[in-house]
């Protein structure tokens, strides 16, 4: 998270009287009582919170009660329960407008919970014990102390089976390959259609990471490096093919005869080095562009996914990868 939205973050939580996490900026405490947290669950509209109440009574939230906090408080555009949770949509906008949202959103919601005889619990037992909130391998929630043990050994048992599993290489390597192969297929198709587009770094880096990923068991730094390799030779090669496309179009050759032809219509000057060389560097930068992020959020996934931990407190991690 960057430090201007953290900032922000920070901003929301003083304004309810709450803690925002130094390095995911989600929201958490208590509020009368009840756990809660709030968080954007769209990284991309980070202005846009949810709000979370960990809460139990026996009769299930009805259609009326939500109808009637929606009419009463605009801040909030969705309610809904998920078993002893209290899930509240906040409207966006601006920060000042977020953080009003925030404010009067949370406070309907926990004025809800208490007038109709929600009782604080913790979501996954039920009990009415203290919860507070943790990251689940990038999922937030609310546990108490025991489901918050519970969690961390099944993190722990999943990171000891992931670390015995074996990185198959080989199977890795044909997997990026194949992966790739849909990228090189989008940067010839958009490049018909007269485009040069991120679209087709996306497709490239999506597709030879998942590639990878699959038939390799799991993602590592070799794995990344290997699918970068990959991302590079298809991409130039796809580049290749679609000049030979045009050559064997214009000249009336085959498609082999045009794409071994390339080398020598460059040395005698019938292909303009310049434009040849200023399309594939666009190429590149269009595939770096796509297939960076995808790399990363490849390996991040891979640390985080059996992380569990107390936000507030990154000591307290069960497991982290």
């Amino acid at each position: 998270m960057n430090k201007k939205q953290l900032r922000e973050y920070e901003q929301i939580a003083q304004r309810l009287g709450l803690a925002a996490d130094p390095e995911t900026g989600v929201i958490h405490g208590a509020k009368d009582g009840y756990a809660v947290l709030l968080y954007a669950p769209n990284a991309k509209a980070p202005r846009v919170l949810q709000i979370l109440l960990a809460a139990k009574r026996e009769q299930p939230l009805s259609a009326d009660e939500k109808k009637t906090l929606r009419a009463n408080c605009k801040a909030v555009t969705a309610l809904n329960q998920r078993g002893n949770l209290l899930a509240a949509s906040l409207r966006g906008g601006s920060l000042d407008k977020t953080i009003a949202a925030a404010a009067e959103g949370l406070d309907a919601v926990v004025d809800l919970a208490r007038r109709s005889g929600f009782a604080a619990c913790c979501p996954r037992c039920g009990r009415e014990e203290p919860a507070a909130a943790c990251d689940l391998g990038g999922n937030y929630t609310l546990l108490c102390d025991d489901c918050f043990a519970a969690a961390g050994q099944a993190a722990e048992t999943k990171l000891q089976e992931k670390n015995a599993r074996r990185e198959n290489v080989v199977g890795g390597i044909v997997g990026a390959l194949l992966g790739s192969l849909v990228g090189g297929i989008s940067i010839i198709v958009l490049s018909r259609l007269g485009y040069v587009a991120v679209l087709s770094g996306i497709l490239m880096g999506v597709c030879t990471t998942k590639g990878y990923e699959l038939l390799a068991g799991k993602m590592s730094k070799k794995g990344a490096a290997i699918s970068l390799v990959v991302m590079l030779l298809m991409t130039w090669f796809a580049d290749r093919l679609d000049w030979a496309i045009v050559i064997a179009s214009e000249l009336g050759v085959g498609l082999f005869e045009s794409y071994q032809a390339i080398g020598q219509l460059l040395a005698l000057g019938a292909i303009d080095s310049g434009t040849y060389y200023g399309n594939l560097a666009m190429v590149y930068v269009f595939m770096l562009v796509g297939a960076i992020p995808m790399l990363w959020s490849a390996l991040r996934s891979s640390k985080v996914a059996a992380r569990v931990c107390r936000l507030g407190d990154s000591n307290s991690s069960a497991a982290q990868l």
